[in-house]
This record gives C-alpha cells, sequence and structure tokens, in this order.
C-alpha cells in the first residue's frame, strides 16, 4: 500500500510542459502509484483556467515556457484560492537560474533537467506526504508585506514625515513580551497565501507629532478626534498596497478597519497565530507594524 493514499484520498497533479514528450514521460511517471490522478497541460493558459477550478496537491511544472517564466506561473495559480498553498516541483534545465529567480516564492522545489527517475519518484512523494502540513501552517506572503511597508512609507512622507524611513529587524511577538501601544489600529488580510491582519501601533509622542502634521494643528494629548485619524491612516495604507498589487496582478480583498485606543493598551494577536513584528524608526519617532497569520 502506499503510504501517501493509505487513507483512500486521490492526489491531483497538475503537469505543465508545453514539450509534449517530456511532459508524457513525467505523467506516466507520476501515474505508476494508484490514487493519483494526473492532469496534463502543455501552455500556462492551460494551467491557470485549471486552476481556478480543481484544487491540486502538487504541480509539476517547467521553469521556461512560451510567453512567462515560473515565478508568474506560480503566483498566476497561486492566485486562485483553491490552490493558494499548493507545493510545486520545478523541472528546469536552467536550474541555477530557476534557482535564482523562484527564491522569492515559498514551497518551490526546483530539480535539474535532465532528471533520475528514482530521485523524481522520491520528491514526487516528499512532497505530496508533507504538502499537508504545510498548508495548514500559518504563513505570510511577502509580496503583500513588502507592499504594505511601501505604503507605509509613501503615506508617512505625503503626511509631512521625511525620510529617512527605516525598518528594523523583524522579529516574532513573544506573548511573554508583549507590544504596548497608545494608538493603533488593525485592518484585515484575505489575500493569496495570507489570511491573518495588519496591525499599525504607535507610542504617544510620535503618534501626536504625525497628527499634527495631518491636522495642521498642535496636538497635545490623545482624545477621540485624533484617534480617529489612525483608522484612516491605516485605510489609506491598505489601498496604496492594494491598488500597487494589483498591477502585480495580485488581488487582494477589501480589509475592514478596527481602531484600538487607550494609553500604553497592549497588542494582543489572535490565538493560534504567528505574529510578525516589525519596528519602523520615522522622523516623527517609532512605530510597530504588526502582521498576523491564521
Amino acid at each position: 500500500m502506499n503510504p501517501e493514499n493509505s487513507g483512500g484520498a486521490t492526489s491531483n497533479i497538475l503537469v505543465i510542459d508545453d514539450e509534449l514528450e517530456i511532459a508524457e514521460v513525467v505523467t506516466e511517471i507520476l501515474m505508476e502509484v494508484p490514487g493519483r490522478k494526473v492532469f496534463q497541460v502543455a501552455s500556462p493558459s492551460e494551467a491557470y483556467m485549471r486552476s481556478i477550478t480543481t484544487k491540486f496537491d502538487l504541480v509539476v511544472t517547467d521553469f521556461r515556457m512560451p510567453k512567462t517564466d515560473g515565478v508568474d506561473l506560480v503566483r498566476a495559480i497561486r492566485s486562485q484560492k483553491l490552490n493558494t498553498h499548493t507545493p510545486v516541483l520545478m523541472i528546469s534545465g536552467y536550474k541555477e537560474e530557476a534557482i535564482a529567480k523562484m527564491g522569492v516564492l515559498p514551497n518551490v522545489t526546483i530539480m535539474g533537467k535532465p532528471f533520475v527517475v528514482d530521485e523524481l519518484k522520491a520528491k514526487v512523494h516528499e512532497l505530496l506526504t508533507t504538502g499537508v502540513k504545510i498548508a495548514n501552517k500559518p504563513q505570510f506572503n511577502v509580496q503583500i508585506l513588502n507592499a504594505i511597508l511601501r505604503a507605509t512609507e509613501q503615506t508617512l512622507v505625503s503626511f509631512g514625515s521625511a525620510p529617512p524611513f527605516r525598518t528594523e529587524k523583524p522579529f516574532l511577538y513573544n506573548s511573554q513580551k508583549p507590544i504596548q501601544a497608545d494608538a493603533s489600529a488593525v485592518i484585515t488580510v484575505d489575500g493569496p497565501r495570507w489570511t491573518g491582519s495588519v496591525i499599525l501601533a504607535f507610542e504617544k509622542t510620535s503618534y501626536l507629532a504625525l497628527i499634527a502634521d495631518v491636522l495642521r494643528s498642535p496636538q497635545t494629548d490623545l482624545n477621540p478626534d485624533n484617534l480617529s485619524q489612525i483608522g484612516a491612516i491605516l485605510q489609506l495604507i491598505y489601498g496604496q498596497a492594494r491598488a500597487a498589487l494589483k498591477s502585480e496582478k495580485v488581488e487582494l480583498a477589501n480589509g475592514q478597519v478596527q481602531i484600538l485606543s487607550g494609553q500604553g493598551h497592549q497588542i494582543t494577536p489572535p490565538e493560534n497565530s504567528v505574529t510578525m513584528v516589525i519596528p519602523v524608526e520615522f522622523n516623527k519617532g517609532k512605530l510597530h507594524l504588526l502582521a498576523t497569520a491564521i
């Protein structure tokens, strides 16, 4: 009995290669194991259409193909909710180039071409048996997170905060050393390979200095009027990030903003989430950007 199908489930595998002979050889090798259903396509557009309607346990693809490369192809497939976490095995005669370009995407394994049949079989088995574990782990989409960071910088600069804008080394949230803030807001994130939230958290002095520029009047203390502005700031940041990502063919759903206020309040991420904390320095002081994945 094959371990990956011992529970009776079928493994759906998508094979993509514009060279028909190679695609057929790979398909034949993969179908040697009972309980696998292999979908063979010859073009990225066919692969994309399949990814809309079918959930795959593994994608096996070439790197260089007409009109696209592996990075765009994998992003397109993972932009579909059914295949957000699908592992990818890339087989390429340009292995070093593929490694260099695909390094920006998680859960992609690269093999050289020509390949050794036994190595291919072993790698496919490994990816199928570990794919479920990977899919169930909270994870971030670095492309989305980078877009939010860029939008944060652009927004602060537009509000009169002169560069430099500097991000310090990110770290994982530790409940034993909670992040405290005086003004903060949270927005939900629903996008490819990331479901969770982004929290913008300020200390009082840096927030008041920023809001004084926004409102064009001195701010001596936190109050309902100036605290309401943090929700608008985060909504603006998120909107700019959405627009930038849309131009990169990444769809990010509308997010709902919730304002958290109260001097010295504790930022508490959802249970069972993974939370990354990114400290930021700008000319008005400091803030923390927290990204949670659930």
